[in-house]
């Protein structure tokens, strides 16, 4: 089933160009992190889209997004020689 634009957004400048067409968004972006270890501890720190989505080839379609910060924690222990309990916050 297609869906079709009201009226007044069918003679919009950005999307009218995109009417009986298919797009190609293209973006190019980064993630960073680090992590600190331990032997049996750990702490990581990363960001996920970094460049927030400005780097494309469509650059009316999408305005870009926010980063995106993660923090991890954890434990981890061998028990025995083939099992090893591991617990992330």
């Amino acid at each position: 089933m297609a869906t079709r634009l009201p009226p007044r957004r069918q003679n919009d400048p950005t999307l009218g160009k995109y009417l009986g067409t298919f797009s190609n968004l293209n973006v190019l972006d980064f993630n960073v992190g680090m992590a600190l270890t331990h032997a049996n501890y750990y702490f990581s720190y990363g960001v996920h889209w970094v460049n927030g989505g400005n780097i494309q080839n469509e650059g009316d379609f999408m305005d870009g997004y926010p980063a995106e910060q993660m923090v991890q924690a954890g434990f981890r222990n061998g028990l025995t020689e083939n099992l090893a309990l591991a617990v992330n916050a």
